[in-house]
């Protein structure tokens, strides 16, 4: 009993501290992530969706767990034929959206709990049991959407609906594409000057200048990049399907936007949204993770995330409260 007595007060010390130390390292970590995110995070952090590995194929995607786990799946099925392991339900009574983007999708700088596709399912399942199969990386472009989108037909997954993110560079072209090569004869048809994606010769040019004289350049008559919008557009389904302008929530810049002109002009559904305020005031400047980071900010993807909830909910076409 004596001895109870004794290391009682012992184990709850010890308890304290612990519990104590806990709680400290956790509340540096987000002291950390909010105010200093450019020095300890930023292109540094895989749980912030940075690529840090030095493997640079889809093979290093198993590093993200399941932040990567829809899209090396996609790629294993078009690259390897292995089957879809982890496309789809098999519930009848589960919706699910096949979800489509680039590094916004993806999450970059964020946490994978506060990207678009994670918060969206979680608000749509308050209302019906829904699955979001997100299918993005990093520099994804028209053409990759277009291919990811065909081979997750192919492969006979259930969808009942179809999101694809609209964002300025989606024109850029890449030499070395991830989704294989199906309807490469569309792309080989069309001809002009290429602009390329800006990853291909980043360290060779001042970024800052040519990034947006090659977002504009990308939409302009004469250009491949052009052809090839202007030839897979006509291809993007209209009927379950919505295009949402990631960018109509982040900027008023004309040429950020005209990418969603383009959708527009086929006659696909665009989904806009309203901005908080003016560009680069300090209410609009909350849409991004940082200054550094122009990526965004997990209450941009919340805001995605309700504007998709919201038309799904009036919009009886889509069908998604009918079970």
């Amino acid at each position: 009993m004596f001895l109870r007595q004794k290391t009682l007060p012992v184990v709850l010390v010890f308890g304290a501290l612990t519990v104590t130390t806990i709680v400290a390292v956790i509340g540096c970590y987000l002291v950390a992530e909010h105010y200093f995110f450019d020095k300890f995070f930023y292109q540094k952090s895989i749980a912030h969706g940075y690529w840090p590995v030095d493997d640079g194929s889809y093979k290093a995607l198993s590093t993200f767990g399941s932040r990567g786990e829809d899209v090396l799946a996609l790629i294993e099925y078009i690259e390897e034929e292995k089957e879809p392991r982890v496309l789809g339900s098999t519930a009848s009574n589960e919706f699910t959206i096949a979800l489509f983007g680039d590094s916004y999708i993806w999450g970059k700088g964020v946490r994978e709990d506060q990207r678009l596709g994670d918060v969206l399912e979680r608000k749509l399942d308050r209302h019906r049991p829904t699955q979001v199969l997100t299918f993005a990386l990093e520099g994804d472009n028209i053409i990759d959407q277009w291919r990811k989108y065909l081979a997750v037909q192919k492969s006979g997954t259930k969808v009942d609906l179809y999101v694809f993110a609209i964002v300025h560079n989606d024109a850029f072209l890449k030499k070395y594409p991830w989704y294989g090569n199906e309807g490469q004869e569309k792309i080989d048809a069309c001809e002009g000057e290429i602009v390329w994606d800006i990853s291909e010769d980043y360290d060779q040019v001042d970024v800052g200048v040519v990034y947006p004289q090659r977002v504009k350049r990308s939409l302009e008559t004469g250009t491949k990049n052009y052809c090839v919008v202007q030839a897979l557009l006509p291809e993007f389904p209209r009927e379950h399907a919505v295009y949402v302008d990631l960018d109509s929530l982040l900027t008023s810049n004309p040429d950020s936007l005209a990418m969603a002109d383009q959708y527009r002009q086929f006659g696909l559904p665009v989904l806009t949204f309203g901005m908080l305020g003016l560009d680069n005031t300090k209410q609009q400047e909350k849409l991004f993770v940082t200054k550094m980071e122009r990526h965004p900010s997990a209450l941009a993807h919340s805001l995605y995330a309700e504007g998709i909830e919201k038309l799904l909910l009036q919009d009886k076409s889509f069908a998604f409260l009918e079970r």
